[in-house]
């Protein structure tokens, strides 16, 4: 296999959405083709900044430094305080930004978050590229650049754009992919019990390995199709979509190859399926063949996240209006809302809420809602 120096880069940011491990090499490619240092893939809550972990993905970053944000300059961080969460992620959008667009650099240096926690990790400038959101949470890939370097400037923004969709659909089927996996265990189990539509195919297209869930779709009529040991499409204008995606996907000029993304409306849904395609070295999955590979993820929009009452109680012990609170604030609702909806006082909620934090080991909604987004099959790192 070549050194990870000698991989072209869409193909390490596609690998890394089935090897989470090479978010590290990746950001560290970035960083050098952006004049940056190092970087890390953050999810943190606009409630509070919390959510740093030692086990995020990190390149050229002190270990120790992510507790001491959590500790104290999550409360104090100028990129990431919102006065309003609600209104703040109505408005999100996936961008590339500076730590200018948050904050004038002149004030910012001026900050305890800059001279006690930037400036010791030789930290003056961030470029903030962002991936993901969901609820109050939102995943970020940060590279940093030290003051010797200046700030991040248009042509940086330009040379990470150019790589921007395909890092958030990295991302986004990395989640999808990392809801059951095992790393002590062979890739084919965790793409059979994943709940996504999951299919494996040869750089030339030829189908190699379905799921359950994508079989099943596949069974549907006038949606996915399985024929002659291809993938297809039922209407002729999303065949020739889905074959043009698979394409691009099973290039051989490395140049080229690329991922995509298409909405496959079906006759018995409201919404469209999800499909997403992406170019996979066929080493990552550890299935098959050596060389190229094709993933093939399709999401039922209409299913959502499934996270029933009775599993929270026997994962975590919780009473079941302890689960009822507690699936309240995974949708979103705050405690003084979740009060309402079950017509309690405030201070029951809270009490409930205590207790849910303990039995949970979390101390904040932030960390309850990544525990349970994990429990529901959504990784966010």
């Amino acid at each position: 296999m070549p050194g990870r120096s000698n991989i072209n880069f869409l193909d390490l940011v596609y690998d890394s959405a089935v090897d989470p491990t090479l978010w590290i090499p990746l950001m560290e490619r970035l960083a050098d083709m952006t004049g940056g240092a190092g970087g890390w893939l953050s999810q943190l809550s606009t409630e509070d900044g919390s959510g740093c972990d030692a086990d995020d993905p990190m390149s050229r970053v002190d270990p120790s430094w992510p507790r001491r944000y959590n500790e104290h300059f999550a409360q104090c961080n100028p990129l990431h305080q919102v006065g309003d969460p609600r209104e703040y992620m109505r408005r999100w959008s996936p961008c590339i930004l500076t730590d200018e667009d948050f904050i004038d650099k002149d004030e910012l240096v001026r900050t305890e978050f800059y001279n006690d926690f930037w400036r010791p990790q030789d930290i003056h400038a961030a470029l903030v590229v962002r991936l993901a959101a969901r609820g109050a949470e939102t995943a970020t890939l940060n590279i940093s650049r030290p003051q010797r370097r200046g700030q991040f400037d248009g042509r940086d923004i330009e040379v990470v754009r150019r790589y921007h969709p395909h890092l958030i659909r990295a991302y986004d089927l990395g989640r999808r992919v990392a809801e059951t996996r095992d790393f002590a265990g062979d890739l084919t189990g965790v793409l059979d019990r994943s709940p996504h539509g999951l299919f494996v195919l040869a750089d030339t297209g030829r189908l190699l390995h379905v799921n359950r869930a994508g079989a099943a779709l596949a069974d549907e009529d006038g949606g996915l199709s399985i024929g002659g040991g291809r993938l297809g499409a039922s209407r002729p204008q999303d065949a020739r979509r889905l074959q043009a995606l698979i394409a691009a996907a099973g290039t051989a000029d490395g140049e080229h190859r690329s991922g995509g993304s298409m909405a496959l409306a079906t006759p018995c849904r409201r919404r469209p399926l999800s499909v997403t395609v992406a170019p996979i070295r066929a080493g990552r999955l550890g299935l098959f063949r050596s060389g190229h590979s094709i993933l093939v993820c399709v999401t039922d929009l209409e299913a959502g996240v499934s996270l029933p009452e009775h599993r929270l109680r026997d994962l975590f012990g919780l009473t079941p209006a302890e689960a009822r609170v507690a699936l309240a604030l995974f949708e979103g609702l705050t405690p003084r809302e979740a009060a309402a909806r079950f017509g309690l006082s405030p201070h029951t909620i809270n009490a409930q809420l205590a207790q849910i934090f303990e039995k949970t080991g979390t101390r904040r909604q932030s960390e309850l809602a990544r525990l349970m987004m994990r429990a529901a099959g959504v990784d966010l790192g």
